[in-house]
């Protein structure tokens, strides 16, 4: 059911969002979000209606592809392979190699 981009991530778009523009490389994001691995544990995700905001070119090369093909108010599922994620190493609470789920919406960009 997932679509595969040519950067190696595979998503699933819920909604794709309103508006005529796409967030680029160089846009502020601010998203809510959900991160999990592939036995469904949670390792992060937004609070309530929290939400997370940062520059796209700042965060995994996984979201710097992947949050691109929504608009505001788009919802998605990423699912990103360890090099596109953290890679081989260890971060925080993310073992090296791990393959990474997102769920996506993203709120606002600028």
């Amino acid at each position: 059911e997932a679509t595969k981009h040519e950067s190696g991530i595979y998503y699933i778009i819920q909604d794709e969002g309103t508006g005529e523009t796409y967030p680029d490389i160089n846009s502020e994001v601010e998203v809510r979000y959900k991160g999990y691995f592939i036995d469904g544990d949670i390792f992060d995700q937004t609070q309530d209606s929290s939400t997370f905001t940062y520059e796209l070119s700042y965060l995994i090369s996984g979201w710097q592809h992947g949050i691109p093909l929504i608009k505001r108010g788009g919802k998605e599922t990423l699912f990103i392979p360890s090099a596109l994620g953290y890679g081989e190493d260890d971060y925080y609470t993310i073992p090296g190699n791990s393959v990474l789920i997102f769920e996506i919406e993203l709120v606002d960009f600028q």
